[in-house]
């Protein structure tokens, strides 16, 4: 449960980095281009690292999911043109999408759909599932242990 929680947070923190750039950006196309070319932007570039680990990332604390619930409502906000207290409900119906925590829902009921009614080898999707999060938990000691042998008196 700690290790979920631990490359929750990491993957959390990941997405908000590479998404916090894209808001500059799409405040400076908004008026280049058309609604449906926005959309198409958020599809590409927004919405990917959003479903990446959701299921992972969005059982973490509400406090630690909020920032990128905000970074998301305000790129959709940019990219619809909406002031600051429009309301979310409306950006997330214009672009046919869900919110975080439906999206986690969705996600981890589509799992489950996958499972009772198609034709998939349980077996071999919880390997790969597995063999996907035991890589991922190697990548984050790795990096845990270079990060330790760092000296605490280097300059950076």
């Amino acid at each position: 449960m700690l290790i979920a929680i631990l490359t929750g947070k990491i993957i959390l923190i990941i997405s908000t980095k590479k998404l916090i750039k894209f808001i500059s950006i799409f405040y400076k196309l908004r008026w280049k281009l058309n609604a449906e070319v926005l959309k198409m932007l958020y599809f590409s570039f927004i919405y990917p690292h959003l479903l990446y680990g959701v299921e992972v990332y969005a059982n973490t604390s509400k406090l630690s999911l909020k920032r990128l619930m905000v970074l998301d409502n305000q790129i959709l906000r940019v990219l619809q043109m909406q002031p600051h207290d429009a309301h979310t409900v409306q950006l997330y119906k214009k672009y046919n999408t869900l919110p975080i925590p439906e999206l986690h829902n969705y996600q981890i009921l589509l799992l489950v759909h996958k499972l009772l009614y198609h034709s998939i080898n349980c077996l071999q999707l919880l390997m790969a599932t597995l063999f996907q999060i035991l890589q991922f938990i190697a990548i984050v000691l790795e990096v845990a242990v270079i990060y330790i042998a760092v000296p605490t008196n280097c300059c950076w």
